[in-house]
C-alpha cells in the first residue's frame, strides 16, 4: 500500500516554497515534485503533521494536490498489472507519473489555445484578484492599495502600445518583450526606474499567469523581462536652510503660506510622500503624530519635532480643547480644501 505526504521545502524560511511528495512502498521511496508552491505561512509544517492550512487561499492548492495523489496511486495499479508479483521501481513510478501529468498539461494547454486570454484581460483579472485577497504577495499577505494602483498604469501602456492588435498570453515573446520596453523608454521618454517599474509589472502579471496554469513555467524563463533602475540625485537641505525658509514672509498666496508649511512637516517626519499626503488624516496629539503607512500598511509614531509642533500649533491642530481644535481645522478646511488635521481624543 502506497504511503504519500506531501512536504515543503525549507517551511522555517519565509516566503513561498515548493512542494514535494514522498511515496513510500514495499522498501521503495520516491521523491516526486508536482510544480506546486504555497507562501510558507499558509502551510502546516510541525511533528506529524504537513499539509495546507484549511483557509480561502488554499482550496485550489488542495484540490492539486488531491489529484497529483490520484495520479500517483492510479499510475502505480497500472504498472503494478504489468509486472504482476514484483514491486514496481521507485525510478519507473517517477518516470511514468511525470509522463502521465506532462500528457494532462498538454492537454490543458491546448484547451487554452481553443480560448486564448488578452493580456489586457489578464491584467484586469490580477488587478481584481489582487483587490479581493485571492491574490497574495510573497509575504502571504493581502497587497496594499499602493502595490495594486501601479498595476492600471502598466495595464493602460500596453494598451495603448499594442495599438489596434489584441496581444494574447501565448503571443508573448522576447520580442514583444522587448517592443512593450523599447516604447516605454523611447516612445513616452521615460526615466529608467519608471519603465522599470512597468516592466516589473509586466513580469509580476507572467508569474501569476503561470501560477494560474495559462502558461507554462518554461515560458516565462524563456522570456526575460529586463527590470532598469538607476539611482536618483537626492537633494539635501541644511537646518540652516530650513529655518530661513520659515522665516520667509508676505507670500503672494495663502496657499503658497501652506505648501512651505507642509514641506517643512515633510523635512522634520521623513513621511514618505503617499503617507505625507494623507497626513490629514493622522491622529495627533501634542507629542506624536500617528499615521498608517500605505505602502507597507504599518502603524507609526512620530515625534512632534519644534518647528512641526509650531506649525500645528498656527494651524490649531495641537489645541488643548478638542472642540476649539475640531472648530479650527474645520474653518481651515472649508477655507482651503484639502487642507484639515484631525486630533487624539
Amino acid at each position: 500500500m502506497l504511503k504519500i505526504h506531501f512536504l515543503l521545502r525549507q517551511p522555517k524560511k519565509k516566503g513561498r516554497k515548493a512542494i514535494y511528495a514522498t511515496v513510500r512502498y514495499k522498501n521503495q521511496t520516491a521523491i516526486l515534485y508536482p510544480h506546486l508552491s504555497v507562501y510558507s505561512n499558509n502551510w502546516v509544517s510541525k511533528q506529524g503533521i504537513s499539509k495546507p492550512k484549511d483557509i480561502p487561499e488554499n482550496y485550489d492548492l488542495k484540490d492539486s494536490l488531491y489529484d497529483y495523489e490520484k495520479l500517483i496511486r492510479e499510475t502505480h495499479i497500472e504498472l503494478q498489472k504489468l509486472t504482476p508479483g514484483i514491486a514496481v521501481s521507485a525510478k519507473l513510478l517517477k518516470k511514468a507519473v511525470y509522463a502521465k501529468k506532462l500528457n494532462n498539461e498538454v492537454s490543458t494547454a491546448m484547451k487554452v489555445e481553443d480560448k486564448p486570454v488578452l493580456i489586457t484581460d489578464f491584467f484586469q483579472t490580477m488587478i481584481d484578484d489582487s483587490k479581493s485577497g485571492k491574490r497574495l504577495g510573497k509575504d502571504g499577505k493581502q497587497l496594499t492599495v499602493s502595490t495594486i494602483s501601479t498595476y492600471e498604469p502598466t495595464k493602460n501602456h500596453f494598451q495603448d502600445f499594442q495599438q489596434r492588435r489584441k496581444y494574447r498570453l501565448t503571443d508573448i515573446n522576447q520580442n514583444l518583450i522587448n517592443g512593450f520596453s523599447d516604447y516605454l523608454n523611447i516612445k513616452l521618454n521615460m526615466a529608467a526606474n519608471g519603465s522599470g517599474k512597468h516592466m516589473k509589472n509586466f513580469r509580476t502579471m507572467m508569474n501569476y499567469a503561470q501560477q494560474k496554469k495559462l502558461i507554462s513555467a518554461d515560458f516565462v524563463s524563456d522570456n526575460k523581462v529586463t527590470v532598469t533602475k538607476e539611482t536618483p540625485d537626492n537633494i539635501y537641505l541644511t537646518e540652516q536652510e530650513i529655518d530661513e525658509m520659515m522665516k520667509l514672509k508676505d507670500f503672494e498666496s495663502p496657499l503658497h503660506d501652506i505648501v512651505r508649511d507642509y514641506f517643512v512637516i515633510a523635512c522634520k517626519t521623513a513621511l514618505r510622500y503617499s503617507d505625507f499626503s494623507n497626513l490629514p488624516t493622522a491622529r495627533i496629539d501634542e507629542e506624536f503624530i500617528r499615521t498608517n503607512q500605505i505602502k507597507v500598511n504599518e502603524r507609526v509614531t512620530i515625534p512632534i519635532h519644534s518647528l512641526v509642533a509650531k506649525i500645528l500649533n498656527k494651524y490649531n491642530c495641537l489645541s488643548a480643547s478638542v472642540e476649539l481644535n475640531l472648530r479650527y481645522a474645520r474653518k481651515l478646511s472649508e477655507r482651503f480644501p484639502g487642507v484639515s488635521c484631525t486630533v487624539q481624543n
